[in-house]
């Protein structure tokens, strides 16, 4: 995950850093030199886990910003985009839980890689969406010390982020901060769990 802070690096250059790593992951689980359901198996886990963080602190960070600006339409817009990506991602929680990389790719192969597609479809209509019209608006709108105080909070508001979103869970920005905070707890728990399963070297 990018975390790196340079110092001339704000909050909205962070995302988009992440942004482009996810990117990068899809191209490599698509890619003719990972034909290995292992390999694939645990690119499809670890897009799980980055895009289940990145939506969390985009939510958490981005949607009230939109929100304080006047923006409410902008900000509903974002939510129902999360809404869908959740509910791929909770599919891919489901499958993938209990089960190591590589049975998750063979078992379930047709069904895995057509979420990982649809994922990604839902991804690239939604990273257009704020290239276009959320980040000009934010850059526009927010001062320098708005955007220094945001990226003060980007590292804290990743840590607390759940890994394995639910789908009877309020989104990020409307959760109460403790329960999120257990339930990142035990996101990590599970993560520490299942890292040897889910590794590519099985």
């Amino acid at each position: 995950m990018a975390t790196d802070r340079d110092s001339d690096r704000d909050v909205i250059d962070l995302l988009a850093d992440e942004d482009a790593a996810i990117e990068h992951l899809f191209d490599d689980f698509f890619s003719k030199e990972a034909p290995d359901p292992v390999r694939r198996g645990a690119i499809g886990i670890e897009l799980r886990d980055r895009i289940a963080v990145q939506d969390a602190a985009k939510l958490e960070l981005v949607h009230a910003t939109l929100r304080d600006l006047g923006l409410d339409d902008l900000a509903e817009k974002i939510d129902g985009r999360a809404r869908e990506r959740r509910r791929l991602l909770v599919k891919l929680d489901d499958m993938s839980r209990g089960v190591s990389a590589r049975d998750v790719h063979i078992g379930q192969a047709d069904e895995f890689d057509e979420t990982i597609t649809d994922l990604r479809n839902v991804m690239m209509d939604d990273l257009q969406l704020e290239r276009s019209e959320i980040i000009p608006v934010l850059r526009a709108r927010l001062s320098p010390g708005e955007l220094d105080k945001l990226t003060a909070r980007v590292d804290k508001v990743r840590k607390r982020a759940p890994t394995h979103p639910k789908a009877d869970t309020p989104l990020e920005h409307d959760g109460n901060p403790v329960t999120k905070r257990i339930r990142a707890a035990i996101d990590h728990m599970r993560d520490y769990a299942d890292a040897p399963h889910h590794s590519d070297k099985l």
